[in-house]
Formats: C-alpha cells, sequence, structure tokens
C-alpha cells in the first residue's frame, strides 16, 4: 500500500519537475502528473475510512458506576493488565476489547475501550462474568495485540480500496462519459485504479488469512490468561451460557420486531431476553444437533469436554475465534 502510494507521488513530482524548466511544456508535465496523483488520491481515502456502524453505545463514567470499576481493577489485577481508557456498554450478548479508530491511532495506537454487552450481563453469573473479562483484559496485556490492530486496519483499508464505491468512482465515470478535454486523463486514471484494485484484490485474501490466524492464535493466549486468573470452569461455562443467552437475545428481538409492526413496544429489552432464556430448554428440545445437545445438556465441571466436535465448519481455522471446542480442548 504505502509502496504504491510512494510510486504515485514520485511519479506525479517526475513529470513535474521534468518539464518546470520549460514555460512552453510546464502545462503538459502537470497534466501528466494528474493521472497519479488521482490514484494517489484514490489510496489515501482508503487510509480515511470509518465503520458506518458503531461498535457500542454509551460510555459510563467511574463517578456513577464506582462498584464496576473497582471490579473492574480487580480483575486488572489479577491478569497484570492496565486498565482501559473508556469502558463502554451497549445491548449485544458479547464483550471485547477495541481500540479507537483513527489515522493517528492506526500508527501508534488507539486507545484500549472495553466493551460490555448487557446482554451478556443478563446471561452470566458473576464468576462466568469474571472469566469473560479476564479473557478480554488477557487481550489488553498482549504484546502482540498492536500487531493484530495494524493487520485488521490494513484489510479495513484494503478492503474499503477494492470492495467499495463512492464519489471518487462516480466523479471518474462521469469524466469518462463526458468525453470533455478530462476524458483521456480520466481514461488514465481509471486504469490506475483498475490496476491498483487487481493487485490489492490479489494480495486481501493473504492478508485476511494471515490476520485471521493471527487473531486466533491471540485468543488463545487471552483464554490462558483467564483461565490462571478465574479457572477453566468457570471461562467454558461462561460460552455455556453465552451461547444460550445470544439464542434468547435473538429470539427476543425477532418477537419485539414483530410486535413493533403492531404499535407495541417494550422499555426492558434484557427482561424479554431473560424469560427467553428460562423457556430456551423446551425451544431446544424441539431441535437437533449436536451443538443444541451440548446447550439442551447442563454443563457440569470437570476434565470431559463439553462441547461436541464439528459444531463449525472445518474452514472455522480461518475465523477469527477458534470453535468453542478447540478452546476448551486448548
Amino acid at each position: 500500500y504505502l509502496g504504491l502510494l510512494v510510486g504515485c507521488l514520485a511519479a506525479a513530482w517526475l513529470a513535474i519537475a521534468s518539464t518546470i524548466d520549460d514555460p512552453w511544456i510546464a502545462w503538459l508535465g502537470t497534466l501528466m502528473a494528474l493521472p497519479p496523483l488521482a490514484v494517489a488520491a484514490f489510496l489515501v481515502k482508503g487510509s480515511l475510512h470509518r465503520s458506518s456502524v458503531s461498535e457500542a453505545g454509551v460510555e459510563l463514567d467511574e463517578r456513577t458506576q464506582p462498584r464496576l470499576f473497582e471490579f473492574l481493577r480487580r480483575v486488572a489485577d489479577e491478569t497484570g493488565a492496565a486498565m482501559p481508557s473508556a469502558v463502554l456498554v451497549g445491548h449485544s450478548v458479547n464483550a471485547a476489547m477495541l481500540r479507537a479508530r483513527s489515522l493517528l491511532g492506526w500508527i501508534v495506537g488507539g486507545q484500549r475501550q472495553l466493551v460490555i454487552g448487557f446482554g451478556l450481563v443478563e446471561a452470566l453469573a458473576l464468576t462466568e462474568f469474571e472469566a469473560v473479562l479476564a479473557h478480554e483484559f488477557g487481550h489488553f496485556s498482549q504484546s502482540s495485540a498492536r500487531v493484530g490492530q495494524w493487520a485488521h486496519q490494513s484489510v479495513m483499508i484494503m478492503r474499503s480500496l477494492v470492495l467499495e464505491r463512492d464519489r471518487f468512482d462516480v466523479w471518474l465515470a462521469r469524466a469518462r462519459r463526458d468525453r470533455g478535454i478530462l476524458w483521456p486523463l480520466a481514461q488514465l486514471a481509471s486504469l490506475g485504479v483498475r490496476g491498483v484494485r487487481s493487485v490489492l484484490g490479489h494480495l486481501l485474501a493473504r492478508v485476511v488469512e494471515s490476520s485471521l490466524a493471527l487473531s486466533r492464535e491471540l485468543e488463545f493466549d487471552a483464554d490462558r490468561r483467564a483461565v490462571a486468573a478465574c479457572g477453566s470452569d468457570a471461562l467454558v461455562a461462561a460460552l455455556w451460557q453465552a451461547q444460550r443467552g445470544a439464542l434468547a437475545m435473538d429470539t427476543a428481538l425477532a418477537q419485539l420486531h414483530e410486535l413493533g409492526k403492531h404499535g407495541l413496544f417494550s422499555h426492558d429489552l434484557f427482561g424479554h431476553q431473560g424469560a427467553r432464556l428460562r423457556e430456551l430448554d423446551q425451544r431446544l428440545a424441539r431441535l437437533e444437533g449436536p451443538m443444541v445437545a451440548a446447550l439442551r445438556r447442563p454443563y457440569r465441571p470437570g476434565p470431559a469436554l463439553h462441547f461436541p466436535e464439528g459444531e463449525a465448519p472445518a474452514e472455522v481455522m480461518w475465523y477469527s475465534h477458534p470453535s468453542y471446542r478447540e478452546r476448551e480442548a486448548a
């Protein structure tokens, strides 16, 4: 990416520098510099890509939630990790370590944020919740987490450049269609953009593969840190209960969506999730499959593995998280 960007800027500089001494052809050098500058602008806009979907909700203040922050500090001390710069909450059945996205953060590493989903809090017991937080704090203390962040940001930039179309592409298409004075330059710029997209498209698959492999290793390492702080049973029980909580949340959201069509709304999403969680065993009794049986069967602490083989396809090795069976066995 940087090589292509530097190459485009160098080509534009050479085009201008080679003709700047002759005023009669200086304009020609400027015109010749426009296509590589257009390709450079195309590359730069990719690094400014921002996700349109918020990954978290409301930031919590320690002054209003002192018991939670005291609990987080205890978990951080047990795992040897620093406290996050911000603690945010949302509705999801999940917890995550994020870094604030910015162009400077891509280079030096953004502020670390802990995201806690209320749906997860609703589903887990306190010991299970502590194990999940210990896993996330394990990510905070990983020295290679920044490498994972760079890999993730690189994937986001390359995916944006290769797959997305925006005003820049509309402008090029309009310039080619109008066949005005800018038509030759637009043609050259379009060829350059297509060439860059072709090169980055071939690289994207390799970068994604390597990024997901690294992410899986980071998950295993964070699990080991959580087990050292809370024990293995609490973490595996949290995986089991979180999956049940996610199924209950999906059902609650689907039912509330249907009720919303008739003008009926609720102020307590998590109350509905809790009710669906209590009814989950009845729903699972009508379904079949190894994973369904594992979720229906109560988790029993001990050395025996609870999650079945085949609960995820073989391609799971390239997912960002290992399968539950692999995490439990590790």
